[in-house]
């Protein structure tokens, strides 16, 4: 399944996660994510703005290949081919990285193929856990509001919206409610990539 995805991607402060936490209104409860990376060796994935990675909530595993289209007015375009996959497939592609190509549906495979040129080896990164809330803003927005934790215990805070219109007057109404953030068109995988390079790394 293709999915278009038009986001605001923030990161906050852990005293503005805490704020929104408090401020807004819960829409359903929180969910643990775990996010696993596959990658070739030489970061073609990355260096042609594509994430490939299974997603865990609770005992589902969901394929998911997502292609970076632009970055244009705060706002990042993507686009998501999904696919549920078994356990034992998963397992199979943490021991085999390079059976996931045989696990992707064939719109995602030819889009990877026209990036790509050709299949590159595979292999298993690493995995991040994401604890998601799901809130309502100022009575408007449905926002992600996000609590990750890297390897080494790191940790970032983080709201996404989706196909908001109007991210200015979003991010000033944060402002009035004491939660500043900075806009980025980085998602959590390349967080995930340069803290894998550098240990010192800061948000």
């Amino acid at each position: 399944m293709k999915e278009e995805e038009n986001e605001l991607k923030l990161l906050i402060e852990k005293e503005g996660y805490y704020r929104a936490l408090e401020f807004f209104e819960k829409v359903r409860d929180p969910i643990e994510q775990v996010n696993y990376y596959f990658e070739s060796p030489e970061r073609f994935f990355q260096k042609n703005g594509i994430t490939l990675r299974v997603r865990k909530i609770e005992n589902k595993y969901t394929l998911t290949v997502k292609i970076k289209n632009s970055f244009k007015n705060n706002i990042v375009k993507s686009y998501e081919f999904h696919k549920p996959i078994s356990i034992n497939s998963f397992y199979d592609a943490v021991d085999n990285p390079n059976h996931i190509y045989k696990l992707l549906n064939n719109d995602a495979f030819e889009a990877v193929l026209t990036l790509l040129g050709e299949k590159k080896e595979l292999k298993y990164l690493g995995y991040i856990n994401n604890k998601r809330s799901v809130l309502k803003a100022f009575n408007t927005w449905e926002i992600d509001l996000d609590c990750t934790k890297f390897p080494n215990e790191f940790i970032t805070y983080e709201i996404e919206v989706e196909n908001i219109l109007n991210t200015d007057e979003f991010i000033n109404k944060l402002n009035i409610i004491g939660i500043t953030g900075q806009i980025t068109d980085k998602g959590k995988y390349n967080r995930f990539l340069k803290l894998l390079n550098d240990s010192t790394f800061k948000v």
